[in-house]
């Protein structure tokens, strides 16, 4: 160090005043001097080589005498050659004259500093990037960070440097120019010349430096939760008032947002349940619940086609009701959440909750008054009505803000851990890691306060309001997240939408998009047609083909003709194609009544544009010879002076073309519902007594107490009343193990009663039978897991639970710890031993032996044995395709889930559960009088209320029917519609599908393995003259008429090379079987040509079977290109988004297509008959009872004779081989 350095340290060390160190061993000490040279120098300033920036001044301070250095570590003054030096990549001293070696050469300290046998071959030492090494490296380098701002700490060392003129970047690795060095947005880096938009302005990255254009950008208030807001200049705040306030009001009162908070938990938290919007004289009321209320109508119909009142557009897009006005924006999600953008125009002339919109944020907080206060005063301030209370104390406690609600603090920890949350599965993930911790930490804080105090019945509502909020800033990011799925928050759609997480804001529709707002830009999350339809006039989804004109409030089907004016007009993918008609035809088209004819065009306007102060002819002849007012006391004159009928005036509705008719008006409309006592606010009936005060503040009569005696429908069944009688809740809140009524009292008394299902013992909890045992808690006490023992049909996996012994090696992985995959008769393949107490599933099978060994336990070395032989055959060598039967059956099969929004075209089995949440159909191709099952569901139900079933019934399992009517039914809280009910059909209980989805799922893949054993008997052929074609040319057949192909997935359905696949069935084969063998498949690329694959008996004798297990769960076969012939693929997981034209038997199944027919059709076997004659020879006093016949679930009983002589303690091992005559699943087994 030098002498400024030095004399810092003596300070440091607490030497007196003009005393400095001593020396315990002799040698020499520093002393005090007023003038001290700050040349003078330590021993790390040798190897620093600090000579080279020393300003020689005077300093007070300690200094070693002259020709000596001050050792630190010694705290003593030595000469240089009794220096150490310091090693950095060791942080250790090393004494003067012992070795180092360095890289690519020995080093020896010397006077402070290593010197090298080879200094030069330093330079070649690897540095990481494009870094180069040096004797001088600075220990505190130039980077991109502080490139600007740069101080030089002139210390050094031996290391990594960048080149001269290059800096670091962010990485720490990399050297570029200065100019070059990336800007950093959002935890992302962007080279020179790259932009990003910042609200409204670009800016574009220059030397790690942005640029920005400086325009005033609009600014978006929000309002969330229970509740909480984000003003115009950012501020983050949470206030729970009871009142009405502004929530945003234009100083020259030129438009006023009101927000309405209720109460919505037990402890006094608050929630936004009610919005009102008043600008230029129109009252706009967003009620949640309701449709849009203008000017007390309430409004129907806008979700395809806008209403325009004025300079007021209204319409729906995604989860957002829209309201767009030349002055602000706002969404709502119909519930509490709340996003109001005010436009530049108005910056700085903003008032209420959501500040004053000047870009600081810092005076948001002053009170009406214009006094700077605390967030409760400036809040307090913006009531509308000052006999509502003020608050006194915020209830939200950051530090722990589930404090009061123990009993929900873990429930609400892990659904909110998604917004934080790394786990490889989190579905935000990608959000995350663009924003930084403490935002991160406020929606979470945020989410937990509202997932813990929302107590009144709407704790999942409240949560998924939390989501969705920090969903939508990921959406404002550019990071659309699709998080929604059925168990957490789902959103059903219907009409042939399609949920989306970033959709346009403003969709298109038969009718365009050309009406105020929809220069709006960005996206929402919600139900939106796919890329190819358009919404029609009903909300439907459909082809522009399809799609309906509108003219003057009507709708016209495609390829109707309308005059207009002097037009004939014939409509045509949703709009009107004109031509001209003659001034003859025009003037004999022009209504006399009703239509205004232009002077020069001879063009016809209604008759009430004309003298309205708006040029609507080109000739402006409309407005010649006007006077401007009424001719009679019917009319009303609007402003700008058009005429319409006084019974139009005050209605609710705009008539006149200004709005001017609907200005200063006082709207009395009769409730037809329920009338709150106070606010005289009507309200739905079914808010009434639902936990949830909806009339306002100050106003809790749709809650009173006599809530129980006129409210609460309890003869119904359909609701269950709180003992307290405050709250009137559906009944499926009570005993569901979740506090829903104030007092607890919906969760008292509970007697579970669990249909087909496993009843949990502490908690009223049901879950699935396959739940049980299964070595994972699913109860929330448990108790699923305890005394689990397994039957004899049953494996006992080593992670507890028990499987179905159907389920032992079967290419999936059931057990938690995968050990029904690893355990040792998977490695079976034909005549391998097999031991188990018992065998069973042999129908299919030559059995060659079977004998019996007997050990004593706890002395392996002593064993006793006895054989006993059996011999038999079955009478089929085609027994193992019995699955074939299921997918002739069948137009589809799920072993697993299935989750669909498309149509299937026959019958469905699902040996899962059913996940559509969307529209989907089924059956729609099968005899409208058929009445057994078209739809089977082994599991759970969950789909949007639009499902159908168009002919025949559906079986589900376990749970409850409801019939409403013949053709509608209620399956597990579940409607679903049955077109044919009103013929017989119908929803009911099927216990027996646990038994045949075991058979499918055997069968199927049994039927699998036995395709992939044939001999291939064909070839394929690339023709010369089509390189990119694959053609399957059949001139072979085997005894049953089967013609085999074997090939790989990359070489048909994975070949990018291969755009056509055509097959010809030269030989007329009665089956084609295509077997594909890997661990990855899919079919994204490419056609199914010609005639054999596009009529309907090549595909019902076509079947693509992908035999191999996938390489991991994540692997999933994609399909999108449409898909000829049966698909047989009983491991995988597949994906369509194109049709299935055939009969599809897969693992899982996520269908965006159709699966269309027709079902295989594939040769029939005689099921197997019992085994004429067996024998039998027993060695040892051991003998087994025979059985009556070797087929499917038999077993082969032993019993012990004259047992005295054998070891007392023993077990039973049977030991089994088969051959391979027919390659079949092998026999269950158990020890």
């Amino acid at each position: 160090m030098s002498k400024s350095s030095l004399s810092n340290a003596c300070r440091i060390a607490s030497y007196p005043y003009g005393q400095c160190s001593s020396s315990a061993d002799g040698s020499t000490s520093t002393s005090y001097s007023e003038c001290v040279s700050a040349c003078d120098y330590s021993c790390s300033d040798l190897a620093q080589n600090s000579s080279l920036n020393c300003e020689n001044r005077c300093l007070p301070g300690c200094a070693c005498p002259t020709n000596t250095y001050y050792n630190s570590k010694s705290r003593s003054c030595i000469r240089a050659e009794q220096c150490p030096c310091y090693d950095v990549s060791t942080e250790s001293y090393i004494q003067p004259g012992q070795n180092l070696f360095r890289t690519c050469t020995n080093c020896t300290c010397s006077s402070g500093r290593f010197r090298c046998e080879n200094p030069d071959c330093l330079s070649t030492m690897i540095c990481p990037g494009n870094q180069i090494y040096s004797n001088n490296a600075s220990t505190c380098p130039k980077t991109c960070d502080n490139s600007i701002s740069f101080s030089n700490c002139n210390t050094y060392k031996q290391g990594c440097t960048c080149p001269p003129g290059q800096v670091l970047t962010h990485d720490g690795i990399t050297c570029v120019s200065v100019d070059e060095c990336p800007c950093r947005y959002n935890q992302r880096s962007y080279t020179t010349g790259e932009r990003i938009l910042q609200s409204c302005n670009n800016c574009t990255c220059s030397g790690g430096i942005w640029t920005c254009t400086k325009m005033q950008c609009d600014s978006t208030c929000i309002a969330t939760g229970d509740p909480h807001y984000i003003t115009f200049d950012g501020l983050r705040y949470s206030y729970q008032g009871n009142c009405q306030y502004y929530l945003a009001k234009e100083k020259n009162n030129t438009f006023s947002i009101l927000a309405e908070n209720v109460p919505c938990g037990s402890t006094g938290v608050t929630c936004t349940k009610n919005i009102i919007i008043d600008y230029l004289g129109s009252s706009i009321d967003l009620q949640r619940g309701r449709n849009v209320i203008f000017n007390g109508i309430e409004l129907k119909n806008y979700e395809s086609i806008p209403k325009i009142y004025g300079q007021v557009s209204v319409f729906k897009s995604g989860v957002f009701t829209i309201i767009s006005t030349p002055d602000f924006l706002i969404k709502w999600d119909e519930s509490t959440r709340i996003y109001v953008t005010v436009y530049s125009k108005h910056r700085g002339n903003m008032e209420g909750l959501c500040g004053n919109y000047n870009d600081d944020n810092a005076d948001d907080i002053k009170t009406a008054q214009g006094i700077t206060g605390s967030i409760i005063e400036m809040a307090n301030s913006w009531k509308t009505a000052p006999t509502c209370a003020n608050l006194q104390d915020n209830l939200i406690d950051n530090s722990d803000p589930c404090f009061g609600h123990e009993q929900r603090r873990d429930w609400a920890k892990t659904e909110c851990s998604l917004i934080r949350g790394k786990s490889i599965d989190n579905p935000f993930n990608p959000c995350i890691e663009l924003m930084d911790s403490t935002q991160l930490d406020m929606y979470y804080k945020e989410c937990l306060y509202d997932a813990c105090n929302c107590d009144r019945g709407g704790d999942c509502e409240c949560l998924c309001t939390s989501l969705a909020s920090f969903a939508e800033k990921c959406n404002s990011i550019g990071v659309p997240i699709r998080w929604r799925r059925p168990d957490r928050c789902p959103m059903q759609c219907d009409n042939n939408k399609v949920y989306m997480a970033c959709g346009p804001i403003c969709p298109e529709t038969c009718s365009g998009k050309e009406y105020f707002g929809c220069e709006l830009s960005g996206c929402v999350e919600g139900c939106f047609c796919p890329n190819d339809l358009l919404m029609d006039g009903t909300g439907t989804c459909v082809p522009i083909s399809s799609c309906t004109c509108t003219y003057d409030n009507k709708y016209y089907p495609s390829g109707s003709n309308i005059i207009r004016g002097c037009e004939i007009c014939s409509c045509a993918n949703g709009s009107f194609v004109c031509s001209t008609l003659t001034v003859q035809e025009c003037q004999q088209n022009c209504s006399l009544f009703s239509e205004f004819q232009c002077l020069t065009s001879k063009e016809c306007i209604p008759k009430t544009w004309k003298c309205d102060k708006t040029y609507d002819c080109a000739d402006q002849t409309d407005e010649d010879n006007c006077i401007y007012k009424c001719s009679n006391e019917t009319s009303f004159t609007c402003q700008n002076g058009q005429c319409i009928n006084m019974t139009y005036h005050c209605d609710g509705l705009p008539n006149c073309r200004d709005g001017s008719d609907e200005i200063n008006c006082t709207y009395i409309q009769p409730c037809t519902e329920f009338l709150c006592k106070t606010s005289a606010k009507c309200i739905p009936n079914t808010w009434v007594c639902d936990g949830s005060i909806d009339c306002g503040y100050g106003d809790a009569s749709d809650e009173a107490a006599d809530c129980k005696q006129e409210h609460c429908d309890l003869n119904s069944g359909r609701y269950f009343q709180c003992a307290d009688s405050q709250n009137c809740l559906p009944i499926s809140s009570k005993c569901d193990n979740h506090k829903d009524c104030l007092d607890g009292s919906d969760e008292r008394n509970c007697a579970c009663t669990c249909s087909e299902q496993f009843s949990c013992q502490t908690v009223c909890q049901c879950i699935s039978v396959s739940r049980v045992c299964d070595g994972i808690p699913d109860c929330i006490d448990q108790t699923d897991e305890n005394n689990c023992t397994c039957t004899s049909n049953e494996y006992t996996c080593l992670g507890g639970g028990c499987i179905n012994r159907t389920q032992l090696c079967d290419g999936i992985t059931h057990c938690s710890k995968g050990d029904d995959e690893t355990h040792m008769d998977c490695a079976v393949t034909t005549t391998t031993i097999i031991p188990s107490t018992i065998f069973t599933a042999v129908g299919q099978t030559n059995v060659s032996s079977v004998g019996t060994v007997i050990s004593k336990t706890s002395e392996t070395t002593s064993i006793t044995s006895i054989t006993t032989y059996i011999t038999g055959t079955t009478s089929s060598t085609c027994s193992a395709i019995v699955g074939a039967k299921w997918l002739s059956d069948y137009n589809l099969i799920t072993i697993g889930d299935l989750d669909t929004n498309s149509d299937v075209e026959y019958r469905t089995l699902v040996c899962g559960s059913y996940l559509g949440t969307q529209s989907s159909n089924f059956a729609i191709h099968r005899d409208q009088n058929s009445i057994d099952p078209s739809l089977e569901i082994r599991y759970n139900i969950s789909f949007g209320s639009t499902m159908n079933v168009t002919a025949g019934s559906v079986a589900n399992s376990f749970g409850t029917v409801q019939k409403i009517s013949p053709t509608q039914y209620n399956l597990n809280g579940r409607l679903l519609g049955i077109n044919a009910g009103n013929y017989g059909a119908s929803v009911f209980i099927d216990t027996t599908l646990d038994t045949k989805c075991s058979q499918v799922t055997y069968d199927i893949q049994t039927f699998s393995r036995y395709l992939s054993q044939l001999l291939p008997n064909n070839d394929v052929l690339v023709p010369q003259s089509q390189p990119d074609a694959l053609k399957f040319i059949v001139n072979n057949t085997n005894a049953d008429g089967l013609a085999i192909f074997h090939l790989s997935c990359d070489d048909v359905l994975q070949n990018k090379y291969v755009q056509q696949i055509e097959i010809l069935n030269n030989a007329n084969a009665t089956v084609i079987v295509i077997n594909l063998s890997g661990q990855t498949c899919s079919y994204e690329e490419g056609n199914m040509v010609g005639s054999w694959l596009n009529g309907l008996d090549g595909r019902s004798r076509t079947l693509w079977n992908i035999y191999e297990k996938p390489s991991s769960r994540n692997v999933s076969l994609r399909i999108t290109q449409n898909f000829m012939g049966a698909l047989l693929a009983p491991f995988y997981a597949v994906e369509t988004s194109a049709n299935i034209d055939g009969s599809a038997a897969v693992y899982n199944m996520k269908a965006r297509a159709e699966l269309q027919g027709p079902q295989l059709i594939f040769p029939t076997c005689i099921e197997p008959q019992p085994p004429t004659s067996y024998t039998m020879q027993t060695t040892t006093p051991f003998a087994a009872v025979p059985p009556t016949k070797i087929s499917n679930y038999t077993a082969l009983q032993l019993s012990p004779e004259n047992a005295t002589n054998i070891l007392s303690t023993v077990s039973i091992n049977l030991i089994f081989s088969f051959s391979a005559t027919n390659a079949a699943q092998k026999p269950s087994t158990r020890r």
